[in-house]
């Protein structure tokens, strides 16, 4: 008889922490036959990564939020106030120019190229705002494979991790996950505290939309929560659209609103009027 609980099933992670670290950490330097599976840290190029996003379903996140009002409602969840924690990531990469932490990748044998786990929601972030970057990430050389721009990275030892994950002021886990005929590690730095943050976030964003006004040239429908005024001199942003906005553009728009920051591209162009509102202080 087959078992239901095989129904559906998703990857999990089955091991985590330092002790698993140890042991999978042999597996992957003597098992037979030995892949050369090894861990590294460095700096590459984006666009080098292959990021695949899939924004129409990125795009649902904000119209849940900004559509059908899951930002009037006070009480956090992921799913209903995610859009929140985007904001926060992006008001952060553009305090500091890049994320405090690396991405983390692995060779994906399936697709025959990187694969960007975890690190989804930065992901976005830099898609959206900076794709021409370069970024720092650990990279997992899945049956050992070694794209070209590897030559540039550091090999980390067990040393590294053991410091990391010991350390009084790191926040670092690494767990995995049974993939690819091998166990993908996935690093993570300050990672629990990412609900923290979507309920700090989802605060600020609705204190933007309860205070702030915006001039708009044209209507916008994921902007239809917002206060408007056809003063611009009133206004605390000036948004000028100029052209058909994609799923992808709407996105941007959709983060950019409730932060203090100008920016112009081909498609948008936003203007700060006031100072930073409390929010962001």
């Amino acid at each position: 008889m087959e078992s239901k609980i095989t129904e559906g099933t998703v990857l999990r992670t089955i091991y985590s922490g330092l002790k698993s670290l140890k042991l999978i950490w042999n597996i992957w330097y003597n098992e037979t036959p030995n892949y050369n599976e090894r861990l590294y840290l460095g700096n590459v190029s984006w666009s080098d990564l292959s990021p695949n996003i899939h924004w129409e379903g990125v795009y649902r996140y904000c119209e849940k939020y900004l559509v059908d009002g899951c930002i009037l409602t006070e009480e956090f969840t992921n799913a209903l106030q995610g859009h929140s924690k985007a904001v926060g990531l992006a008001h952060d990469y553009f305090l500091n120019g890049k994320f405090d932490n690396p991405i983390c990748t692995h060779w994906n044998p399936r697709k025959l190229k990187p694969e960007i786990h975890p690190g989804g929601s930065r992901t976005t972030i830099i898609e959206l705002f900076n794709s021409m970057s370069s970024v720092d990430t650990y990279y997992f050389s899945t049956y050992g494979k070694t794209p070209d721009w590897l030559t540039t990275f550091q090999q980390l030892d067990i040393e590294y991790f053991e410091k990391r994950i010991t350390g009084e002021s790191e926040d670092m886990n690494i767990s995995f996950t049974a993939d690819h005929g091998t166990l993908i590690p996935h690093i993570t730095v300050n990672g629990g505290g990412t609900t923290e943050s979507g309920i700090q976030w989802h605060k600020k964003c609705r204190e933007v939309l309860d205070t702030q006004k915006i001039w708009l040239n044209t209507e916008v429908e994921i902007l239809q929560l917002f206060k408007k005024t056809s003063d611009k001199n009133l206004a605390d942003k000036v948004i000028y659209i100029k052209d058909t906005l994609s799923i992808k553009d709407l996105i941007r728009l959709s983060i950019l609103v409730f932060l203090n920051y100008e920016w112009e591209d081909s498609k948008i162009k936003i203007i700060p009027k006031n100072p930073t509102p409390s929010a962001f202080k």
